[in-house]
């Protein structure tokens, strides 16, 4: 009963409604289960550029929306280093979102927490404040709690962060539910941490 309560207060703070998309997403960049590494310095040198905004996925983008895979396909490929570049710049879990036209880096450490960086179709940056997320930490071990954070704009609006305390012990999972512009529900992300 306490993950159904706390999954109604969520919804309710992120103004969302009806049932919580759970899909799954394969594509990505890293191994599942991979360790993220401890820098010295929470920040992460996300560079903004306007010309991403304007492209697929950005804000100021007004444009059709071109499929990632199909007969369609090759009309995404017009838009220059769209889809060609799946990795992650920052040591994180990579995705692709179902839209097709977000790419998604979640960077996780003990000291930092749970940072969220988004990319237009091109994987480039883009601005975050469009977008609402929270995490759920899933432990493996029945002595930990579980935790549900949510994300906030970062001081340069580059990416989304949440400190994650008190640390988790791991192994443990990161549920990362994101709703994209547009989106009536939030997507979900899972992400192994050992």
């Amino acid at each position: 009963m306490q993950r159904f309560s706390s999954a109604v207060v969520v919804i309710v703070c992120l103004g969302l409604s009806g049932p919580m998309a759970r899909a799954e997403h394969k594509h990505h960049g890293t191994k599942s289960g991979h360790k993220m590494a401890d820098s010295g310095d929470c920040h992460l040198p996300v560079q903004l550029d306007a010309a991403a905004e304007d492209k697929p996925g950005g804000a100021g983008y007004a444009g059709p929306v071109a499929p990632h895979h199909g007969p369609k396909a090759k009309s995404a490929q017009m838009v220059p280093g769209a889809h060609t570049r799946h990795n992650p710049r920052f040591g994180g879990a990579f995705f692709m979102a179902p839209n097709k036209l977000h790419h998604l880096e979640v960077v996780y450490s003990d000291k930092c927490g749970v940072r969220l960086v988004i990319y237009n179709i091109a994987t480039e940056p883009i601005a975050v404040d469009r977008f609402r997320a929270f995490v759920e930490i899933e432990p493996e071990s029945d002595q930990e709690p579980e935790m549900i954070r949510f994300l906030e704009p970062a001081m340069n609006g580059a990416y989304l962060a949440s400190t994650v305390r008190p640390v988790p012990a791991r192994p443990f999972t990161i549920e990362l539910y994101l709703k994209l512009p547009g989106d009536d529900e939030p997507q979900l992300f899972t992400v192994p941490v050992r």
